[in-house]
């Protein structure tokens, strides 16, 4: 069906393009009248990326002095072509409304059948929405070899340190029984990546997963681990592969290994993962877990635990401190 230009000019003109070229990984700074950051398109080192908001245009004033507006990033940026980039934009544009009012909602909602589970899910939309803003963070992804497509599709967050002054007093009681706020009131996860484990039926956050850029700590909510990653996809295949963290499946799924799902480390392959791999008619999994003795051991008692269900199990051994993102 054909585009209509008066629908092509109402989205340009609500779209933010900062917002779009954000949502692809990349940091934008303001300088002057203009937004800054590396370009996508070309090995780059010092910002040449320009974004101008008004006007709604982009350019590259470096090596490929590529150039457009919000249709033609998408486009290029995706591989795609223009009525599916259309699409895409179209979809972006509610969920930027919808992303409003949920901050919106953080200071006045005052239901007093809003869950904690419910503020959890809100906190998941504020974290996801710091990302894409934090050059750090994405950085640090990148590192690990996490495209930006599933930094979307899984609503990967950052910590920043905001959010405990955008919720109001039931939120911030809410968030400190889940563990995301301590008893000061700042938050645990604080300069953290983050990744929403969800529930199956719902695909809802019910459990949160949370990586420091800089030092050698990780942490999950308080209580027992909550939640699966990537459950949608076993209801697609009878082959899964599950590696040993929530980072390791992710790079996997990065390199279009999709049927991959997680343990929460050598001692967490829980009883919901276990029943969900059997709910889901899995037939055969894959064990690609960490090369070390920690990691072997774990893959003989993943073994046992699946045979008891039924399910079939193989390890593939990875050379000694292989990351996942060169396979």
């Amino acid at each position: 069906m054909a585009i209509e230009n008066e629908d092509i000019l109402a989205l340009k003109q609500t779209i933010s393009l900062a917002d779009v070229v954000r949502s692809r990984g990349v940091e934008l700074r303001k300088k002057g009248r203009q937004l800054w950051g590396l370009c996508p398109f070309h090995e780059d080192t010092e910002p040449s990326f320009a974004v101008d908001e008004r006007k709604g245009l982009w350019n590259c004033l470096g090596k490929c002095g590529e150039g457009g507006d919000a249709f033609s990033f998408v486009m290029k940026a995706d591989g795609i072509g223009f009525a599916e980039a259309f699409a895409l934009l179209q979809e972006i544009e509610p969920q930027r409304r919808r992303d409003a009012e949920e901050d919106k909602q953080l200071t006045t909602d005052n239901r007093p059948q809003t869950t904690a589970l419910e503020y959890l899910e809100k906190a998941v939309s504020y974290y996801h929405k710091s990302l894409v803003k934090n050059e750090k963070a994405i950085a640090y992804l990148q590192s690990r070899g996490i495209t930006p497509e599933a930094v979307r599709v899984f609503r990967l967050g950052y910590v920043d340190g905001t959010l405990r002054g955008r919720v109001n007093p039931d939120g911030r009681r809410s968030l400190e029984s889940l563990g995301l706020l301590n008893e000061k009131g700042n938050e645990t996860m604080y300069g953290s990546v983050v990744f929403p484990l969800v529930d199956a039926g719902t695909n809802q956050a019910v459990g949160l997963y949370a990586r420091h850029t800089e030092k050698q700590q990780h942490l999950y909510l308080s209580g027992k681990r909550r939640g699966l990653f990537n459950p949608a996809e076993q209801k697609e295949t009878d082959e899964i592969v599950l590696t040993e963290s929530v980072i390791d499946a992710l790079a996997l799924w990065s390199i279009g290994i999709r049927n991959v799902t997680c343990a929460y480390g050598v001692n967490a392959l829980t009883d919901e993962i276990l029943a969900h791999l059997q709910e889901s008619r899995i037939r055969r999994v894959v064990l690609m877990l960490d090369a070390d003795d920690a990691g072997r051991e774990a893959a003989l008692k993943f073994a046992e635990k699946l045979s008891a269900i039924g399910i079939e199990s193989r390890t593939v051994d990875l050379p000694a401190k292989t990351h996942r993102s060169s396979l």
